[in-house]
């Protein structure tokens, strides 16, 4: 436990300074713009974010379960390959970007002035995003967490420095102009720790004669799993930024992100820890049943007991960060966050019974689990915002969704691993969701 709350404290401290200047950011783009700079500047972003994962094949995750277990000369042929595989299917999804422009432009931005013009030039930040995600997917798999925060904080901090620059003139121009710096930053900084430790053979290792054909098969495998999934969390959102765009505007759109990057960047000061420690641990603990089993057993009771006085603190504070970050336009997004905050709670434990999943690469509960969540999501908000609700039905059906996709979870683990939880734990796990719906609804 003592080496995961470590690994925990130096991830989380690099997310709590990235957050905290992405609050920065957010806070003088909203003050300058107000909600329609915060909704256009939030699909723009959304929009990168989700052409980067693609153009990563499917971000860190793919990256770090097939290096976890790897040693030697046999890693830097991997890496090599993995490097490889990325450059051209980062270029593909640019290329796709700025030949579909014409098309998608007025379906993503609508009647935003140069549409056409600002959702091809998204192809730089995503090109920079590919980059940083795959640096610190190779830093991950090293389990070097102080590095990769230190790649975390400098995009944070450079978004923060140049969001004035770029609220000044709320354009997407500007907004592009702010990705970029941030992925550039975040791509420098992984890069540089890469070159140091000499975690990057050459580019041309393993080329033809060294390596195994099996190599790029077992990596393309999982990361098209982890592509996919990816691309249905963050197509899914961007979908329903879009739905509320199109149904309550732009100002719509900004409300609606306030509540839900609330309600999720704050879940990450857990998730980072997951990923920077509790994946590749998993990955090196394949054959060890009972390790194995006690690790999740761990991580399980970390997520519970850190949860709940998180999760509480936003909920009895939530009007005032929405104020205090966005301003008092953006105070109907707690509405949908009271329900969001509960879902988060299912969200974090349901992270740590499905990361097994990933680390061995059984990957059809994987993306059968995740594909049903996001067409559900999407379907189900979709529905319920035609009918005229507002956002707060998308924080009820977020919450209903990650409760069910928690029991999943952990039905698998229950009948994949034998993995028992403890009486202690299962009381204290339900006793903490009732304490969370009682603090919810008596502030509400």
């Amino acid at each position: 436990m003592k080496v995961i709350l470590k690994a925990a404290a130096k991830s989380s401290a690099g997310t709590l300074i990235n957050l905290l200047s992405s609050a920065v950011a957010i806070k003088i783009i909203a003050l300058f713009g107000g909600p329609a700079a915060i909704g256009l500047f939030s699909i723009l972003r959304q929009v990168q974010q989700t052409a980067s994962i693609a153009g990563a094949i499917g971000g860190q995750a793919a990256i770090v379960q097939g290096l976890s277990d790897k040693i030697g000369n046999e890693r830097a042929v991997y890496t090599a390959v993995i490097l490889r595989t990325v450059i051209v299917s980062t270029c593909l999804v640019c290329g796709l970007i700025v030949a579909g422009a014409p098309w998608l432009a007025s379906w993503v931005l609508g009647d935003v002035p140069n549409a056409t013009t600002i959702l091809r030039l998204v192809a730089i930040p995503t090109f920079l995003g590919s980059g940083m995600l795959f640096f610190s997917g190779v830093i991950n798999s090293h389990r070097a967490v102080g590095a990769l925060s230190l790649v975390q904080i400098a995009a944070g901090i450079s978004l923060a420095a140049f969001a004035y620059a770029a609220s000044i003139n709320s354009t997407g121009f500007g907004f592009l102009f702010l990705l970029g710096t941030s992925t550039l930053a975040g791509l420098s900084v992984g890069v540089f720790f890469c070159r140091k430790n000499s975690w990057l053979g050459p580019l041309n290792a393993g080329w033809w004669h060294s390596a195994k054909k099996g190599e790029s098969v077992e990596f393309i495998k999982v990361a098209s799993a982890t592509l996919l999934t990816g691309l249905m969390g963050m197509g899914s959102v961007l979908l329903v930024r879009t739905l509320v765009s199109k149904n309550q505007g732009y100002a719509g759109a900004g409300i609606f992100d306030a509540g839900w990057t609330l309600s999720m960047t704050y879940v990450m000061l857990i998730l980072t820890s997951f990923s920077a420690y509790y994946l590749p641990t998993l990955g090196k603990l394949k054959i060890k049943a009972q390790e194995r089993n006690n690790l999740i057993l761990q991580y399980f009771k970390f997520a519970t007991y850190a949860s709940i006085p998180l999760i509480a603190s936003v909920i009895v504070l939530k009007p005032l960060v929405v104020e205090l970050l966005y301003s008092r336009e953006f105070l109907p997004a707690t509405h949908m966050m009271r329900w969001m905050l509960l879902g988060d709670f299912f969200k974090i434990s349901s992270w740590v019974m499905a990361m097994p999943m990933l680390a061995y690469a059984d990957m059809k509960p994987y993306v059968v689990s995740e594909f049903l969540w996001n067409a559900f999501f999407v379907f189900l908000s979709y529905t319920t915002l035609k009918m005229g609700a507002g956002i707060e039905s998308v924080g009820i059906i977020f919450m209903v969704l990650y409760f069910l996709y928690f029991s999943y979870a952990y039905f698998y683990c229950t009948r994949k691993f034998e993995l028992v939880l403890t009486s202690t734990l299962k009381l204290t796990w339900l006793l903490g969701f009732l304490f969370l719906c009682f603090i919810s609804f008596m502030v509400a």
